[in-house]
C-alpha cells in the first residue's frame, strides 16, 4: 500500500485482530491511523528510457570523479547529458546493464 499524502509505502497486517497498514518510519514501526489515505502500490513496469539511463551513468560517473578528485559531490547540480563523460567504461557499462534488466 501507499499513502496518498507522501508517498511512505506500507503493509496490510493483522493488529489486535483486525488488518492495519503498518510502516516504518525513522526506523519505527507504526500503525496507520484509520483515517489516512492508502492506495494499493503497483510497482512501476517498463525498462528506462534512454535519457534515464544515461541520466544513471552520468550520475555514477560524477561521484567516482568527486572520489578520485576529492571534490565535493554536487548532487544538488543537474546532471548534463551533454557532458564529456570522466570514465566512459563505466558509463557504457551502467547503460548496458540498465538496458538488459527487466
Amino acid at each position: 500500500m501507499v499513502r496518498l499524502e507522501d508517498g511512505k509505502l506500507g503493509l496490510v497486517e493483522s493488529h489486535n485482530g483486525e488488518p492495519r497498514i503498518v510502516f516504518e518510519d525513522r526506523g519505527e514501526r507504526l500503525v496507520a491511523g484509520k483515517q489516512e489515505k492508502w492506495d494499493p502500490f503497483e510497482p512501476g513496469g517498463g525498462s528506462l528510457r534512454e535519457e534515464e539511463k544515461l541520466q544513471v551513468a552520468l550520475t555514477a560517473d560524477r561521484v567516482l570523479r568527486a572520489i578520485v578528485r576529492h571534490e565535493p559531490n554536487r548532487l544538488w547540480e543537474p546532471i548534463d547529458l551533454g557532458a564529456v563523460p570522466f570514465d566512459e567504461g563505466l558509463v557504457r557499462v551502467v547503460v548496458e546493464y540498465l538496458g538488459g534488466r527487466k
